[in-house]
């Protein structure tokens, strides 16, 4: 691939040579038009390498650090020379046209010209806009899946840090060289027939006046853009989109139940808990015969757990879990639905900071606090004197979880950052999104083993990142035993948490500890389900070992993971009256679920809703901040 990449750069240079020989042969340098077309030779190289998939070859040659700051530094140049560009047609040439012609009618037709061509840099620009969010919104729709209005919200509201770097490259290569491609090609498309016209119109003695130029320019520029945004939003839904920016919802007024004055009654001995948050873990992971969607078990050992008598809570008679549901489907959401019962909503309004104003891209990032309304199990634990960890392998500051498990219980966090610190890897390494889950699980049993050390119950909270999408990391270690990568990684994260589970059984602490191993949300692999009929339900997994309660209303349950909140509390013995926290029911009760009263459908559409409660009572209360003079 190495030598396609410099065959290529040498004709790509000898192009641009031969183009700047050619303009160089007049007497005027025209270096505007070398960079114009230089620029767009470039783009539309990548664009038809990304479109017949031959980047990725490309793509992991820009792992090479020269490589890569090459690669950056030339396309920032160009870039930069492209906007250079834009703006010397717009206006040198028609300088130039007026200094040489004095004549009343030539100078009427050169301030035409000047206003035409400021137009075509003006619809130029809301073209390639428009085709950006276009583009964007079918890469994302394409990429993820089934994902909601409000993961795309609260998912580009977050800084880049910790952000695994192949969905940013992913971007570039995709929709945002299409956008450019296209963008320039209609600016090239858009500059000849503007030619033709003003040729046109000065051999017919015609005169189009500004006014009429101006509103010409406005009903393009607006139908445009207009025909982006609207293409965009329905790949992502209306309704969606309509109930998360207009409608309003009640249901925290009717249906919330705060959980930090609800009366919970703790054992007389207190319970540990292990949480394991794993990344994006599926029922539909296991074989049809057990409720999944596979032809083989990729959850052989979970299931086996299961067959021994460990509680999994199900949407159908066989093994299932949770129901989907909006604003809980990506990491820090499901993280937040389990421990708070609330999913994690952003706006484009926060009546807290009326003198900066706010978007969602302050949520997460440089708001202060994290949710500061909501009551979590965390907080709960806290206030009955619980030890509490929260570890995992990536960098915790991506999507404000650093805030969450700081601000909501006091958490010690150990993260990639940590392992870093306490010399569990090289200063420098770095795999997928920090380091990989076989040492993350390795380094656990370390750290729960001093949390039963010390004289207090503990929380041992552990997120694990290696089957995040696309296709998850597959290490030396991973046993190839199926043809696609993804289900191999799926395969041995079943064998490396349940390795965990049998470890922690066979310790002193054991006894009084309950263990919970839930997915954080739906994959969003797609590709992985095609095979999968849509009547098929995807649903969470959930496990629950060692439980301080039981149950036999397992089966046919309708709910979603906010219900995962009250329900871990029970499974450690705590009475929860009403049996009901934040949006979620207990469910080893008989009381039924929100989704069980209104409905799936019904219960969906009022959380993607506003809330006025939820913002003014749950995600902002007061953001402490110096007030301007």
């Amino acid at each position: 691939m190495i030598y396609l990449l410099i065959i290529g750069l040498f004709f790509y240079w000898a192009l641009q040579y031969l183009l700047a020989k050619k303009v160089l042969s007049r007497k005027k340098t025209n270096w505007k038009v070398i960079t114009f077309f230089s620029f767009f030779l470039l783009i539309a190289i990548m664009y038809f390498l990304n479109k017949f998939h031959m980047l990725s070859d490309f793509k992991s040659l820009l792992a090479f650090p020269d490589l890569f700051h090459f690669t950056k530094g030339f396309l920032i140049v160009e870039s930069v020379m492209i906007v250079i560009l834009g703006l010397s047609i717009s206006l040198s040439d028609n300088r130039k046209h007026l200094d040489k012609t004095p004549t009343t009618r030539t100078k009427r037709f050169n301030r035409s010209s000047i206003g035409t061509r400021v137009s075509l840099l003006i619809v130029s620009l809301f073209t390639t806009l428009s085709l950006l969010f276009y583009f964007s919104c079918n890469w994302v729709m394409e990429r993820f899946g089934n994902i909601k209005i409000d993961q795309i919200i609260y998912t580009i509201s977050q800084p880049l840090e910790g952000t695994d770097e192949s969905q940013i490259t992913s971007y570039l290569f995709g929709p945002l060289t299409s956008a450019l491609f296209f963008g320039m090609l209609i600016t090239l498309i858009f500059l000849v027939a503007m030619r033709l016209f003003e040729n046109f119109a000065q051999n017919k003695h015609l005169h189009l006046p500004l006014v009429m130029q101006a509103l010409l320019l406005f009903v393009i520029s607006a139908g445009v853009l207009s025909a982006g945004v609207f293409s965009g939003v329905s790949k992502i839904g209306y309704a969606d989109v309509k109930a998360y920016f207009i409608d309003k919802s009640k249901i925290y007024e009717e249906d919330y139940v705060d959980p930090k004055t609800a009366k919970l009654t703790f054992p007389e001995k207190k319970r540990n808990l292990i949480y394991i948050f794993a990344e994006s873990l599926e029922s539909s992971y296991m074989s049809k015969d057990k409720g999944g969607s596979q032809k083989e078990n990729l959850l052989p050992q979970l299931t086996n757990l299961l067959d021994q008598g460990d509680i999994n809570f199900s949407n159908s008679d066989l093994y299932g879990g949770a129901v989907a549901t909006p604003a809980t489907g990506f990491t820090v959401g499901g993280l937040v639905a389990q421990t708070a019962g609330v999913p994690v909503k952003t706006s484009f309004e926060n009546k807290a900071v009326p003198y900066q104003g706010d978007d969602a891209n302050r949520f997460g990032n440089t708001v202060e606090q994290f949710l500061p309304g909501a009551y979590s199990l965390g907080d709960i634990l806290q206030s009955e004197g619980y030890n509490q960890t929260f570890m995992l392998g990536s960098d915790v500051s991506f999507a404000g979880r650093d805030k969450y498990f700081s601000q909501h219980g006091n958490y010690n966090i150990v993260d990639y950052n940590s392992a870093k610190e306490f010399n569990w890897i090289p200063q420098d390494y770095k795999v997928w999104w920090g380091y990989e889950d076989e040492k993350l699980l390795e380094h656990a049993k370390e750290v729960t083993t001093d949390l039963a050390a010390q004289n207090a119950p503990f929380n041992f909270t552990l997120l694990t990142a290696d089957t995040h999408f696309e296709d998850g990391l597959m290490t030396d270690k991973t046993p190839k035993i199926f043809d696609d990568k993804y289900s191999n990684v799926i395969h041995y994260s079943d064998e490396l948490i349940t390795r965990f589970i049998q470890w922690a059984k066979e310790q002193p602490f054991y006894e009084n500890t309950t263990i919970i191993v839930a997915g954080d949300h739906l994959t969003m692999d797609k590709d992985f389900f095609n095979s999968t009929p849509d009547s098929y339900v995807r649903t969470v997994f959930n496990l629950f070992d060692n439980s301080a309660i039981k149950t036999q209303n397992t089966k046919n349950r309708k709910f979603n993971t906010m219900d995962l909140f009250p329900t871990t509390l029970a499974s450690l013995g705590v009475k929860i009256e009403g049996d009901r926290l934040g949006l979620g029911t207990n469910l080893f009760s008989d009381t039924p679920t929100l989704m069980e009263k209104l409905g799936i459908e019904q219960f969906n559409l009022e959380v993607s809703k506003r809330s006025s409660y939820y913002d003014d009572k749950i995600k902002v209360e007061k953001i402490v901040q110096e007030t301007p003079q």
